[in-house]
């Protein structure tokens, strides 16, 4: 129904004799009535304080409002409808108002009166919102915070129905959330009882057994037909409804198409079986196989008997959802804040390494650098010796050159040691008589082999000096014995003087040595 179509204009005063209630805003509205939110005026003493109510107004589905805007009027089609839901309306507030005072879950009435032609009972305001406001702001409950909500809404609907009254209309957005200063927590409180029936001691309905209506995905389908006889199972169908929707944040299907397949994926592996099983049992689509009562459904929940429940059972012992809450933020909150400083120390760390890496490059660099300016400096350093010895490996070359005048300078630069001597002695004796020369010289050989290695670049040094001498003097024997006899005396006038030639390079060549 267009509520604000047909609803009084905000400032409106509802007047009972007593208490004028002004009109403040429009809370809500349903098929048969609407609902204000009201203040009075109260003096206490000598105080004046404005206090807030919530204010039902009896309006048919198919009435108007008169010219002023105020007064009811219905077509005759509907008076004797009217009629009947106006005396219903104030069985209601009667009971409400002798049974709320007794359950802190059940909404407190004040009175109830008659003005503009219709009914008006006065509750209180609860300003904490209702249970569906909250879940769609906030998320699904946990299990334990959902069992211990709809724990204490069964303990107020075995309340009424242990005085022959079926709600009929429960719901999540008629569970009002209520703060309690005493204790200060919060409590659900059952609230709207548009659609209640009064029952008496055997089972008949006070009022009209005509469909007053019914809420889909939280009604069965028995709701939908005449309601001829007392059956809380009605109720308890809508309560495991109502938890499936703090649980998953969905509303159910409708009684016609839901399926326990549908229940079961809705609820998945965040719940417990045995939950699982309750909810299951309490939404069966055949109300005599569906758990038959409010109290037998608090006990499947928690897996106990019936007769181990007592009015004041308890799933936990905080029934305060929104202290849960509060704690799972709160760990939410310690979570995150751990998370943030720990990445912050990973961070910082890996910073750390990379500027310890890069510090750490650059003083290699650095090294590295310093090394290469060093090992130049020893180059350069070592290269003196070794420009004394390119003669030796210069003259090494000439060596192989058919010069008499280069081979004598050859044997000065490169005969260091007494062996040389030696061999140059041999070689000189060779001169006189190749076959003993050929004798000799294989002799040398035998002797160099039979010698210890002692220094193999002297060695290696040595052989090459020797080899050279020996093809040299090779030589000039063949040409000696191709030459007459006054040539050979000359020659031999001429190898006299290279030998003293030669043997002068070795003296040299030997002092020098000692005094390396």
């Amino acid at each position: 129904m267009e509520y604000k179509k047909y609803s009084l204009a905000v400032g409106t005063v509802l007047k009972n004799g007593k208490y004028d209630y002004k009109i403040t805003d429009i809370l809500s509205s349903g098929s048969f009535g609407i609902t204000y939110k009201v203040s009075v005026a109260l003096s206490i003493e000598n105080i004046l304080t404005t206090v807030s109510f919530a204010v039902k107004e009896l309006f048919l589905k198919g009435c108007y409002r008169a010219e002023d805007g105020c007064t009811v009027l219905c077509p005759e089609s509907l008076e004797s409808e009217f009629k009947a839901n106006l005396k219903a309306f104030f069985n209601e507030a009667q009971l409400l108002h002798s049974l709320s005072h007794l359950s802190k879950n059940i909404i407190h009435v004040n009175e109830v009166f008659e003005c503009f032609g219709t009914a008006y009972y006065v509750m209180e305001y609860i300003e904490g919102g209702n249970l569906e406001e909250w879940v769609t702001a906030n998320g699904p409950l946990d299990e334990n915070a959902a069992l211990n909500m709809i724990n204490k809404v069964c303990d107020a609907v075995e309340f009424i129905h242990s005085n022959n009254l079926l709600h009929l209309d429960i719901k999540p957005s008629n569970i009002m959330l209520k703060h309690n200063p005493e204790d200060n927590k919060v409590y659900p409180t059952l609230v709207d009882f548009g659609l209640a029936k009064q029952f008496d001691t055997n089972g008949k309905p006070y009022t009209s057994v005509i469909p007053k209506g019914a809420t889909d995905c939280y009604a069965p389908k028995e709701q939908y037909a005449d309601i001829t006889h007392f059956n809380p199972a009605i109720d308890v169908y809508s309560l495991a409804g109502t938890l499936l929707f703090i649980l998953t944040g969905n509303n159910p299907k409708s009684a016609f198409d839901i399926k326990p397949q549908d229940i079961i994926k809705e609820l998945g592996s965040k719940t417990s079986i045995n939950t699982r099983n309750a909810i299951l049992k309490a939404m069966n689509p055949d109300s005599d196989s569906r758990t038959q009562t409010a109290r037998a459904f608090r006990a499947a929940l928690m897996n106990v008997a019936d007769s181990q429940i007592d009015d004041n059972t308890t799933l936990k012992k905080d029934t305060s959802v929104f202290e849960n809450r509060k704690k799972y933020d709160k760990r939410s909150n310690h979570k995150k804040k751990i998370i943030i400083f720990a990445t912050s120390i990973v961070v910082i760390a890996l910073a750390c390494v990379l500027l310890w890496t890069n510090s750490k490059e650059k003083k290699d660099d650095t090294t590295n650098q310093n090394n290469l300016i060093v090992e130049t400096s020893s180059d350069s350093t070592e290269v003196a010796p070794d420009v004394k010895n390119d003669s030796l490996s210069t003259n090494s070359k000439v060596i192989d050159e058919p010069s008499v005048q280069t081979q004598a300078e050859t044997h000065q630069a490169n005969m260091p040691s007494d062996m040389t001597i030696k061999q140059e002695s041999n070689k000189n004796e060779k001169l006189t008589s190749p076959a003993k020369a050929d004798k000799q010289k294989s002799g040398n050989k035998d002797k160099d082999k039979s010698q210890e290695p002692q220094d193999i670049s002297k060695k290696s040094h040595v052989t090459s000096v020797e080899s050279s001498t020996n093809d040299v003097y090779s030589t000039k024997e063949d040409n000696v014995a191709m030459k007459t006899p006054a040539d050979n005396n000359k020659v031999n006038a001429e190898e006299s003087q290279r030998r003293e030639e030669a043997e002068e390079v070795l003296r040299q060549h030997e002092i020098n040595n000692l005094l390396k």
